[in-house]
């Protein structure tokens, strides 16, 4: 029976073992799946495309100054696209149709942030009709339609960020930081009425993601709790455990989420 080595060992043994859950293209539905260990296209050191995992969606910057860098090692030794410029942004291709006047979508972040800026932005430069993460000083906020829901981070710190929005419950909103719940409510719109493509990085609002991003996922529907913490352990053991250890309490705070479970 094939064994997991060194410090991740466990998310290794599951790998080799075949027994490791993953999100399928049926948790995905269509959604995005944005992995920087996989469909990035490096021109000297710095990336023109990042494509989705399952095929869906395309992110490109032809302009050779306002593409991000690729990192390939110093995080844990896992690469990343490193925003290290204002002006940095990767465009998608087609209109992002998951956040088009939708009632329901769950966005997960996996990022090292140094400064002010968008994880993603979609819609127009109206902030009343535009939805997205982003980091203003120490506060995290998700906006949709112009309002928000927020919480507290450091800077140069490692997450795993979620994000459920659901228009059909009234909480309408909640915010997690690496496996703990750290915001609900907030917001009362019941749809977002963003349009268009979708930017990571720079976008309609020029302030733009500063940092490191290894994942963005964004699903079409409000994931269930369940969901959420089986996507977080993926993520944890997927990236080295280079975040901060989730909860004692967390399902997956001490072994990666496998097949059945």
């Amino acid at each position: 029976m094939p064994r997991g080595v060194g410090l991740n060992w466990r998310y290794d043994e599951a790998r080799l073992q075949r027994r490791l859950w993953t999100p399928s293209p049926e948790i995905i539905r269509r959604g995005l799946n944005l992995d920087a260990e996989k469909n990035i296209t490096v021109v000297s050191g710095a990336v023109s495309q990042w494509n989705d995992s399952d095929g869906l969606w395309s992110f490109t910057q032809s302009t050779a100054g306002l593409r991000p860098a690729y990192q390939a090692g110093g995080w844990n030794n896992t690469p990343s696209v490193g925003f290290t410029a204002a002006t940095q942004r990767l465009a998608g291709t087609a209109s992002f149709t998951p956040l088009v006047n939708t009632t329901a979508f769950t966005a997960f972040a996996v990022i090292n942030q140094t400064a002010t800026g968008w994880f993603f932005e979609h819609g127009p430069t109206s902030p009343t009709a535009r939805t997205g993460l982003v980091v203003i000083g120490a506060d995290l906020l998700g906006v949709l339609n112009g309002e928000t829901i927020g919480t507290t981070i450091a800077t140069n710190t490692n997450y795993i960020i979620v994000w459920r929005f659901d228009g059909n419950a009234s909480t309408k909103s909640i915010l997690r930081v690496n496996g703990v719940l750290a915001a609900s409510g907030g917001i009362t719109a019941a749809t977002t009425t963003s349009t268009g493509a979708l930017f990571v990085g720079f976008g309609p609002d020029p302030n733009t993601f500063r940092g490191r991003m290894r994942d963005l996922l964004i699903l079409p529907y409000a994931a269930t709790d369940r969901q959420i913490e089986l996507i977080e352990g993926y993520l944890y053991w997927k990236n080295g455990r280079l975040v901060e250890t989730p909860p004692a309490s967390h399902p997956f705070a001490n072994r990666p989420p496998l097949i059945g479970d």
